[in-house]
């Protein structure tokens, strides 16, 4: 039974339609992917930066010319240079691609040869945050749009890591992480309505140690809540399975207590997912922590729901972030229907699956872990190394292909006086990187069973506000007449029948 847009509508989804939604997965025996969109574009943006450096050098040289090319040129070098592979870490690669900061072009001596006017063009295509603004925005409606083919309903989340740099690796100011967060709930909101289908707007692992970056997007949610009267994100987590077991769930429940005043869906994690992730290492963990028990998820299930019921809880079963082949991680989905039936003798409910459960690490997984946990009461899973390596891969496979139209501004197979700006021109090979993410998001919904379980409503081609946030009123006469529209609209209902 598929969900429609008279029961959770299109958009971002909050407070009691988030429940809903996610009800309905754990009712119906799906799941919902969660795409860290700012972490999925990494490789791509660290070609993105070499591109720029490329671009300072040559205004160094006194070049001039279109700027695109200079990006292009960038691809070229690394690409010649130094081959990814999808089993390199982001360290190796930062280390093989040693960047200048690009705002050093405003301070440079030797840029007196420069025009004023080609540095205002350099300024204002590819500023120093601007390539992962357009990527971050690129993976983030390239998610959307899968939902949206699929009929499906998606959850779009951020890291602390991603929030640093949907604002601009360059930008070192405390607060970045959390203004990059805030940044990507916005567009999410200003273009999910187009897409018709129900997005979950989340923030991802918080660690104790970034406990302050949690608080500045609760006090996000909380001026949004009293400007628009819901919060700007669906759902925050809280990662303290570092932390001993009181002490974790003690914080978990005094960040409930404020959440809950607006409808904030927590997630908590209890119990260790193994391997790396925005760094947090438990690849030497003693592999017994790596599998949660039913006395755990009982805790945390009676601390919480004293509180609310808009909780979900990552128990650990084996899971490890990163990439493996299937086989290669020891996962035991089964043991999650060990705390559904803990949990349901120990409360009296009729519910056989009375937790919302979420799995991580899920890279390596085989269909058949995938859909028992599923099975169990799964109604999220993180996807992140795969969608990573797939935008990279779009981008990877277009440069291979067009290698020969990639070499310079004029020249190319078909003539030497034959231009290439339609191959280099960034939206071209963005795209390129969009449509593979599309098509493994795809994968993900199809291995998740989400696939038809929303029936999208795309708006009439106008009919969409192109600045869908509006304000609450505090005004007495404007909340009387709201009052009597309402009314009118009911009355008006009421007659027809």
């Amino acid at each position: 039974m598929s969900l429609s847009a008279d029961i959770v509508p299109p958009g971002v989804v909050t407070g009691d339609n988030l429940v809903k939604l996610l009800t309905h997965a754990k009712d119906n025996g799906y799941a919902i992917p969660a795409i860290n969109c700012t972490r999925s574009v990494k490789k791509s943006q660290l070609i993105m930066q070499r591109s720029r450096t490329l671009c300072v050098n040559s205004v160094r040289r006194g070049k001039k010319g279109d700027v695109s090319s200079y990006i292009g040129e960038g691809i070229q070098r690394i690409m010649s240079g130094h081959p990814f592979r999808s089993t390199d870490s982001e360290n190796i690669i930062q280390t093989r691609i040693r960047l200048y900061a690009f705002r050093e072009l405003a301070s440079c001596p030797t840029l007196s040869h420069a025009s004023n006017d080609f540095l205002a063009i350099v300024y204002s295509k590819f500023p120093t945050d601007m390539a992962c603004l357009i990527l971050c925005s690129s993976s983030c409606n390239a998610v959307m749009e899968a939902a949206s083919k699929n009929n499906s309903p998606v959850m779009i989340q951020v890291s602390n890591g991603g929030g640093v740099f949907f604002t601009g690796k360059s930008i070192k100011d405390k607060n970045a992480a959390a203004a990059g967060a805030v940044a990507m709930a916005l567009h999410v909101r200003a273009i999910a309505p187009y897409y018709g289908v129900p997005v979950v707007l989340h923030s991802d692992h918080c660690a104790k140690k970034l406990l302050p970056w949690f608080d500045s997007m609760l006090d996000a949610d909380e001026a949004y809540f009293a400007q628009y009267g819901e919060p700007l994100f669906s759902s925050h987590m809280l990662d303290l399975s570092e932390e001993p077991d009181d002490e974790n769930i003690a914080i978990c429940v005094k960040y409930f207590q404020r959440l809950a005043k607006m409808k904030v869906w927590l997630e908590m994690e209890i119990g260790i997912t193994g391997g790396e992730e925005d760094g947090v290492n438990n690849e030497d963990v003693d592999p017994e922590k790596l599998y949660t028990t039913p006395e755990q998820v009982y805790a945390v299930y009676d601390a919480l729901s004293k509180v609310g019921d808009m909780f979900s809880i990552a128990a650990a079963f084996g899971n490890v972030h990163g990439v493996y082949k299937p086989g290669n991680v020891s996962l035991q989905p089964e043991r999650l229907g060990k705390h559904q039936e803990f949990t349901k003798e120990k409360i009296g409910s009729e519910n056989d699956k009375p937790i919302f459960l979420v799995m991580h690490g899920g890279s390596g997984s085989t269909d058949e872990e995938i859909a028992t946990a599923v099975k169990m009461g799964v109604v999220k899973m993180n996807i992140d190394t795969d969608t990573q390596w797939a935008y990279w891969d779009g981008l990877r496979e277009f440069e291979a292909s067009k290698r020969d139209y990639l070499q310079g501004q004029i020249g190319n197979p078909d003539g030497p006086d034959k231009p290439n700006k339609k191959f280099y021109d960034p939206r071209v090979w963005i795209r390129k990187a969009e449509e593979s993410l599309c098509k493994r998001c795809t994968v993900s919904m199809e291995k998740l069973g989400s696939v038809g379980t929303y029936e999208t409503q795309i708006p009439e081609s106008g009919s969409a506000p192109i600045y869908p946030f509006s304000p609450i009123s505090n005004n007495p006469m404007d909340m009387a007449k709201t009052a009597a529209n309402s009314a009118k609209s009911a009355l008006g209902k009421f007659m027809k029948k």
